[in-house]
């Protein structure tokens, strides 16, 4: 008679363990359809094996290998005036880098190696940078022009600038849905101290 309590506490922990791994798995998952939730000097690729850091004092960014903790540098590659931001592409293939002095956005390519391919200009001292969830947009803060460039990362263009973000607009982040939407809600940082929030229907840019 004393097995059945034991048999049942046994069946618990066997419940609990099996929740706590669907929700690491939902956890793990989440940045495959999305990617880095905001902008930083430095970012991971979505499938966490490489790592990109800006270094503005060089005019550079290094780009690591991280997959299994190891931990290599691969590449130093030359980009415009102080790097502010970075991000990668949805497939880890490009990154994407924010140039303050220049007013530019450098593009990277990965193949055959990693190098510098072109500049996108944006508007004054870019800084911050955000992916949408589909990866296929990238929105670029302005700082001194008071607005975000929207650039198509299929063609790698700016599509369309939106004015009247609030002064000084630095940081931005972006929220992440359960699929790899574009209707996004999006929060910039000003630097003022103001945080302007807005949300972008499919479609609209």
């Amino acid at each position: 008679m004393k097995l059945r309590p034991i048999a049942a506490a046994l069946l618990g922990l066997l419940v609990v363990a099996v929740a706590l791994i669907r929700v690491h798995r939902v956890v793990r998952g989440a940045p495959t359809m999305g990617g880095p939730y905001s902008s930083q000097p430095l970012a991971l690729s979505w499938d966490d094996s490489q790592l990109a850091v800006v270094n503005p004092d060089a005019n550079t960014v290094s780009i690591f290998s991280v997959a299994a903790d190891v931990n290599n540098r691969v590449a130093e590659v030359a980009v415009g005036k102080e790097p502010s931001g970075v991000s990668f592409s949805s497939d880890g293939t490009q990154l994407y880098v924010a140039n303050r002095v220049d007013g530019t956005v450098s593009v990277l390519s990965n193949y055959p190696s990693w190098h510098a391919t072109g500049s996108i200009a944006v508007g004054t001292e870019p800084f911050g940078m955000v992916l949408s969830a589909s990866g296929k947009k990238l929105y670029v803060t302005n700082t001194m022009s008071n607005n975000v460039s929207v650039i198509d990362t299929t063609s790698n263009q700016v599509t369309k600038t939106i004015p009247n973000v609030g002064p000084l607009p630095r940081g931005i982040a972006i929220t992440h849905g359960a699929s790899a939407t574009d209707s996004n809600q999006v929060v910039l940082c000003n630097r003022l101290s103001r945080v302007t929030v807005r949300q972008w229907a499919p479609g609209r840019l």
